[in-house]
């Protein structure tokens, strides 16, 4: 559903609610309390209709190599040296501004970002672009569950880990699989190749999926996480030194609410919504947005 039809549909809904005739009698007591909640519901959806969501217009993208290593004691791992002489690789961080409407947060989120998107069907496959790393990937889930602010930055296989001082505490009880993501102080300093970079992200169900492939998806859920102003998304991208097209992206958001959240007062005017209208708030007031960016790596 485009904005446009979105935005049309809540404004009919708005008038639905306004004129929305209840047939409460003249009790004074009666008609005060249908006042107030044709209030409310008229003020949230107005709230609806003033979200936006939307991605920066351009991404942040950094150039990784031995050259820009953090300290001439941080050293990158054989594999990584050996992939670096036929390839390059990039640290892209995908910026998304959420704004939600004042007393209904968002709390779900789903985005995707496809790299050379017209070249999925080529036959020179072996020059596309591969994803190498994804943050937050699902493993993330268990770190942000601790500590919802966190530095995170680059390790020895370029791949995002998150600083602790100390594996004790609460970070032991994090499975193999979440602490491989974190990042211990190992002699005064932390033993990572690149960063430090400062990622917020609260409490949330995390699924993501596109790890060797040219497609990176993320799926978010909660309400503590996605009541954020903004977001960023991170990948590591290696693309092929033999490669000479340039390398756009194409960047698909959708954000949508709990309908149980706000349900109370909607059903009280249910009955004179349409069809399209109910669906619309029933499926949480879905929103999407979409950009695309062109020759993403000359921003490096």
């Amino acid at each position: 559903m485009s904005i446009e039809e979105r935005q049309e549909l809540l404004e009919e809904a708005i008038e639905c609610v306004r004129y929305a005739d209840f047939l409460s009698g003249s009790d004074r007591e009666d008609k005060l309390e249908t006042k107030a909640l044709k209030e409310r519901t008229i003020k949230l959806l107005e709230g609806l209709r003033k979200e936006r969501v939307s991605f920066a217009l351009k991404p942040d993208i950094y150039r990784l190599s031995e050259k820009d290593l953090k300290g001439e004691q941080q050293k990158l791992s054989s594999e990584i040296k050996a992939k670096m002489r036929n390839h390059h690789f990039y640290k892209i961080d995908i910026p998304i501004i959420l704004k939600s409407a004042p007393e209904w947060a968002f709390t779900d989120l789903i985005c995707d970002v496809v790299f050379c998107p017209d070249e999925k069907k080529s036959e020179e496959v072996s020059l596309l672009p591969i994803i190498h790393d994804l943050f937050p990937s699902d493993e993330w889930q268990e770190i942000f569950k601790l500590q919802d602010s966190l530095t995170v930055g680059i390790d020895e296989n370029l791949a995002f880990r998150a600083e602790v001082e100390k594996l004790e505490g609460k970070w032991k009880n994090l499975s193999s699989n979440a602490q491989a993501k974190v990042a211990i102080k190992i002699g005064g300093g932390f033993q990572l190749a690149f960063g430090p970079f400062s990622y917020r992200i609260r409490q949330a169900r995390i699924k993501s999926d596109g790890i060797g492939d040219v497609q990176g998806s993320w799926e978010l859920n909660g309400i503590e996480y996605v009541n954020e102003q903004d977001v960023k998304l991170g990948i590591i991208l290696t693309v092929p030194k033999s490669r000479k097209k340039s390398i756009n992206a194409m960047g698909a958001l959708e954000v949508r609410h709990d309908f149980q959240v706000w349900s109370a007062d909607l059903l009280h005017f249910k009955r004179f919504f349409r069809g399209a209208i109910q669906q619309l708030l029933e499926g949480g007031a879905t929103i999407q947005a979409d950009r695309e960016w062109k020759d993403i790596t000359r921003l490096a």
